[in-house]
């Protein structure tokens, strides 16, 4: 258990509260038996049933791992023996989980499902005689016999919980040694923080006479349960207080403990091996302590301990209450106006419903009707059933409607899937008939055998039955599942389960499947939840290979397969060492180039030459000799992929990409469905070219990815020139050669189609690629399922260059593009549930946009089949789609300040465009500002920081930096170096929600727009640093809240008496190095709220009062002709004098008095 499962009342936990020689445990957590599956127990140490089973603790948020069973199955019959079964079992598998410097372990006490069990051992101190009186004689006390006994209760929060429990009276005289177990009825997992213990001590030999008492509470400070020996000191003639706070508290005050107490701390650490053992140490270490004791029994006169021994587990264990209120927020937080009550029965199965449902099965079960058929209106009911997707669940009706016509459904395959559903399989006898019924089925597809492989059914004859069914598939198909089968032995209920030694079998049967089966769960091997059941299968794999013999055919034996495999693993290490070594050269991406080929021909000339060929992991088939120096390059990226040329055994060449330092399993998930639907697709005779590269993930965050010759979009303005480059042909249509542009119009849909129902964020030009045929493809799929950090993408990557290359939206090629999207989106609607149930098994993997919320990923997949249309209603759909994301006019505006974007990063120089590109970007710009400034407060808006570089041919450099602005109220906008341009006049004309506007920096020219003074909201503008001229709009008063205003270095004059008497919340004025002349009277100076001023290098002249105010903090005047001993006056009272030389800088250049100033 990790800190995943810390909740808010384990805050104060952390490293420190905890022994470091503590952290080298394991935890234990649970949910059902891992031999019967029938008893459904609580997490922790269990005793509900006759196994006993531990399992592994995980970091990972889904709270599922491994089972690890005890050779022997045992009865848990004594707390004895389940904390022997505890460190046996643990200590087996000690070294399964490794542990860090920053991990610790511990158990919950809501996981506990233990009684509280303690062990009284003895009562020291001395006893007076009197204590012991005896009416014969007077002997010596320790020979008086006396009959003693102790009363132990729990106590919940101040109030008893449970009967008192008494130990048997002990007579043997002191000191007195009971060394009893005492089990209450009370579980850990009950306990709460403030649970004590109380124990009264009572001797009988004359009366009920009462000796003492004490109280220990079962949590210490740090919520930890107090495990060993306690040594209690008793309350004399007390009875133990169990009310919160205690009158008899049994621990002693730390400012009276003495030697002892601390040897017996250590003592206890010693017997829980947290310390060292050396017997002829130890030996002088306790008769040492035996004479320390004898002095403390001394000193202590008539002091009575308890000794008591707490049970001890294998870790820690930490307070936590059982339940969900540890998920429910304060009720009384300050900031929360609606209190939230939990609803403990949401999503829990209606009892009512579920017992009519069960009298209903048990008044039809004695009688049974094999030749029932359903009516007109029940067969209707069961088609739309059997036409619901596989996440949908089905109601108590629908169950009960499916089991009451399960023999007439017997010849129906679609219907099996659902039939299982609706089995109550914890009724013995209802599951022995579904099972019987399943054996007679007609056999169903394999799409439907891979939904019953998924975590819904848990019954093994289930399973054991869908990999019959896979057993049909032939290794091309097989291998289109293979990922999502190495992900569906997570629900498996053992390591060596019928589906592991059906992937081992097939694989042995071919070698690429041998070579995809060993990469897939060589990945999940970095998983702690469930490395042990992949390791197995691993074993497994390798095990059975080793064994195999050579073929008849000259197939090499197992033994030299499975080498080669292991050196796929090698040669990928060394890659990853090579990368490594790149990024630490200093310079450019050409220096690192030549790195790699000096390492390649010098100190890793092994790679060049392989001593035996190696099975390319992409391609097995395929056997690679060496790499090829020359051909070899580096792609200018951060993680500064490796762009390799291998030899091959057949003379050609196997180029492939090496990454490190990026999770592709996400991009290898969206290749595999791109090769899937492209399998489908051309099963119904529809090929659209599409190129399903090749994608292998070989670790974490490192893989290989096939390298196709392409060229992208954003480097060519036109797509059409592309194609005549590459076909032309003077009789075809736009003078390209017919075929490639038929390759064209069909990628372009099939990849359209394939990007919406996968829900392919990020879609810009620089990840659209065109091959030389024609024919494009998609790349860099890190957003799936609907994300996407672009803010309104359309429902398909579109844009207009595609559109143009098609002859525009009134050509008959783009109506053809719109015939191809739309009937491929209908031939994959029918594939829907195999799609479905192949990512429904991907959702305990840890891939990001799948791990983040596999249910809701896979409803958002679900909606894009729009799966209540029939297929007329499709077409209208997807065209609709289609004309929406063409017309889309936001992503033209993203993808414009993309490009700028990259061409500024990726060449560090201006990048030329045609005067009338640049002025079409512009205004595609400022109708976006438009549109977005358009929004209310609750619309989310947001675009994409970045910085661009644009020119303009004969008119030099000129930067553009756009920041985002979010939620359609607060905007930025910074232009550096523009061409001279005036303000458009038309940017304000409907930004009602805009409250800041920059513009600085620029070489923007003209006036200040008197639009502006739509922005009624605004808070500030910033036009400085410009060549503005004219004056400052009079409009300008009708904006309230204006707080903020810069227009220092322009060429701004005039009068600005206006403006300053109207905005009295100005705090920040800035009128710097510009040509006003009119301030009179200097009514600014009486502003309350100002906090900066700058009037300096203007045509100010005349008499400065003094300020009022103590609210300015900075104010700048240098450069005019003005009076400012009023100033000077303020700067003294605001304590600036003593900064001269500022002063000097604010003040030079004017006409002041030299007197004085105070």
């Amino acid at each position: 258990m990790g800190a995943d499962f810390v909740t808010n009342d384990m805050l104060a936990l952390t490293h420190d509260a905890f022994d470091a020689n503590d952290n080298d445990d394991v935890a234990i957590e649970g949910e059902r038996c891992g031999v019967c599956m029938d008893v459904v127990i609580d997490r922790g140490v269990l005793d509900c049933c006759q196994h006993w089973y531990v399992k592994r603790g995980k970091e990972d948020e889904d709270r599922l791992g491994l089972w690890t069973e005890i050779e022997i199955p045992i009865r848990l019959d004594s707390v004895s023996v389940i904390v022997e079964v505890i460190h046996r079992t643990l200590v087996q598998h000690k070294q399964v989980v490794p542990m860090t410097g920053n991990e610790f372990r511990f158990f919950l006490s809501c996981d506990i499902n233990l009684p509280v069990t303690f062990r009284i051992e003895r009562l020291e101190g001395s006893f007076p005689i009197s204590k012991f009186p005896n009416s014969e004689n007077n002997a010596p006390a320790e020979n008086r016999i006396s009959e003693i006994y102790v009363e132990c209760a729990l106590f919940i929060d101040g109030a008893p919980f449970g009967l008192p429990t008494r130990t048997r009276l002990e007579s043997a005289g002191p000191p007195f040694c009971w060394n009893e177990l005492i089990t209450l009825t009370t579980k850990y997992r009950d306990l709460t923080a403030q649970s004590q213990l109380t124990f009264t001590v009572w001797d009988l030999s004359h009366g009920e006479g009462l000796i003492g008492g004490a109280t220990i509470l079962l949590f210490n400070n740090k919520k930890q349960l107090k495990t060993g020996k306690q040594k209690l000191r008793l309350w004399a003639g007390k009875e133990a207080d169990g009310t919160s706070p205690t009158t008899t508290p049994g621990k002693v005050p730390k400012l009276e403990r003495g030697e002892l107490e601390r040897l017996e701390k250590l003592v206890n650490k010693y017997e829980r091996g947290q310390i060292q053992r050396v017997d002829w140490l130890d030996r002088l270490t306790f008769k040492a302590m035996e004479k320390i004791k004898e002095r403390e029994s001394l000193k202590n006169g008539s002091s009575h301990y308890l000794v008591v021994d707490f049970c001890s587990f294998e870790h820690r264990v930490v307070f936590q209450e059982s339940g969900s209120n540890f998920l429910l927020p304060s009720p009384i937080a300050s900031t929360n106006d609606i209190v939230i009550v939990w609803d403990q029965e949401v999503g829990k199965i209606n009892p009512s419903e579920h017992k009519q449902l069960k009298l209903a099965r048990s008044l039809t079960r004695g009688v049974i009707d094999r030749d029932l058929k359903p009516s007109s209106n029940e067969r209707k009911s069961i088609q739309r059933i059997l036409k619901y997707p596989p996440t949908r669940t089905l109601s108590g009706d629908e169950r009960q409607l499916l089991w009451k016509f399960r023999f007439s459904l017997m010849s129906e395959k679609r219907a099996l899937t659902k039939f299982l559903r609706c089995v109550e399989w914890s009724d013995v006898q209802e599951a022995k008939q579904a099972l019987e019924l399943m054996g007679k089925w007609e056999m169903i597809d394999v799409s439907d055998a891979l939904e019953l492989l998924s975590p819904v059914f848990e019954s093994e004859e289930v399973r054991a039955y869908a990999v019959s069914v896979l057993e049909r598939a032939d290794d091309e198909e097989l291998q289109c599942y293979l990922l999502q089968l190495v992900q569906a032995l997570r629900f498996e209920r053992s390591d060596k389960s019928r589906l592991s030694h059906f992937l081992v079998q097939r694989a042995l049967c071919n070698i690429e499947l041998a070579s995809f089966l060993r990469w897939y769960v060589a990945v999940e091997l970095y998983d702690p939840a469930y490395a042990k059941r992949f390791y197995c299968t691993y074993e497994i794999l390798e095990e059975n290979m080793m064994k195999k013999a050579a073929g008849v055919n000259g197939e090499e034996d197992g033994f030299k397969q499975w080498q080669s495999l292991v050196r796929q693993t090698e040669l990928t290490a060394q890659l990853c060492t090579v990368t490594r070594d790149l990024r630490n050269v200093r310079g450019n991406t050409q220096k690192k180039i030549e790195k790699l080929r000096q390492l390649l021909t010098g100190l890793l000339s092994e790679l060049t030459y392989f001593d035996e060929p190696i099975r390319s992991p992409l391609a097995p088939g395929v056997l690679i000799i060496g790499i090829v120096p020359s051909e070899s390059s580096i792609f200018k990226s951060a993680l500064h992929p490796l762009r390799l040329t291998f030899r091959t055994t057949n003379g050609g060449t196997s180029k492939i990409i090496f990454k490190k330092g990026d999770d592709i399993r996400q991009d290898q998930l969206v290749v595999q469905m791109v090769s899937l639907m492209d399998r489908l697709l051309k099963l119904e005779n529809l090929d659209l070219h599409l190129t399903p590269y090749k994608v292998l993930a070989t670790g974490q965050d490192e893989g290989m990815l096939e390298f196709i010759p392409s060229r992208s979009l954003a480097l060519h303005r036109s797509i059409i020139s592309y194609l005549q480059k590459f076909h032309p042909d003077d009789h075809g249509p736009f003078g390209i050669t017919a075929t490639c542009l038929e390759t064209f119009i069909k990628s372009c849909a099939g990849y359209s189609v394939i990007t919406y129902i996968l829900g392919i964020g990020d879609r810009h030009l620089d990840n659209l690629l065109l091959r030389n045929d024609g024919g494009l493809f998609h790349v860099d799929f890190g957003f799936i399922l609907g994300r996407d950090p672009k803010p309104f993408p359309p429902p398909m990557k579109l844009c207009k260059e595609m559109v143009e290359a098609m002859g525009g939206a009134e050509s008959q090629y783009y109506t053809r593009f719109k015939s191809y999207c739309c009937e491929a989106y209908n031939i994959l609607r029918k594939s829907s549930n195999l799609i479905l149930n192949l990512f429904y098994l991907m959702a305990g993997s840890n891939i990001p946009d799948i791990a983040s919320d596999p249910e809701k990923g896979i409803l958002k997949l679900q909606e894009k089949f729009r799966l209540d249309l029939d297929d007329e209603a499709s077409i209208h759909f997807f065209q609709d789609l289609i004309n929406e994301s063409v017309s889309a006019l936001f992503p033209q505006m993203v993808e414009t300040i993309h490009r700028w974007a990259q061409y500024w990063r990726k060449t560090g120089r201006t990048q030329i465009f045609s005067l009338t590109d640049l002025v079409h970007d512009w205004n595609i710009i400022v109708a976006a500002m438009q549109f977005s400034f358009a929004f209310g407060e609750s619309e989310e808006f947001s675009i994409l920081q970045g910085q661009m570089m644009v020119g303009v041919e004969g008119e030099g450099k000129s930067r553009v930096v756009w920041l985002s602005h979010g939620y359609g109220h607060s905007v930025s906008r910074f232009i550096q170096e523009w061409l001279h341009w005036e303000i458009p006049s038309v940017l304000f004309r409907y930004c009602y929600k805009t409250r800041f506007v920059s513009l600085s920096h620029n070489n923007l020219a003209g006036s200040i727009p008197a639009s502006l003074v739509n922005c009624f909201n605004l808070e500030g503008f910033d036009f400085s640093f410009n060549n503005l001229s004219g004056v400052v709009p009079s409009e300008l008063c009708g904006i309230p809240r204006l707080s903020y205003v810069s227009l220092r270095n322009n060429a701004l004059s005039g009068s600005v008496q206006e403006l300053i008497s109207s905005c009295q919340s100005l705090e920040h004025l800035d009128f710097g190095s510009n040509r006003f002349t009119d301030l009179a009277p200097f009514s600014v100076l009486e502003m309350q709220n100002l906090t900066y001023l700058n009037l300096s290098y203007n045509g100010f002249g005349g008499h400065i009062p003094e300020i009022s105010s103590d609210s300015v903090a900075v104010a700048l005047i240098a450069g005019d002709a003005l009076d400012a001993l009023g100033l000077v006056r303020y700067c003294c009272r605001r304590m600036l004098m003593t900064h001269v030389d500022l002063i000097e800088k604010l003040l030079n250049y004017n006409s002041l008095d030299k007197s004085d100033p105070s």
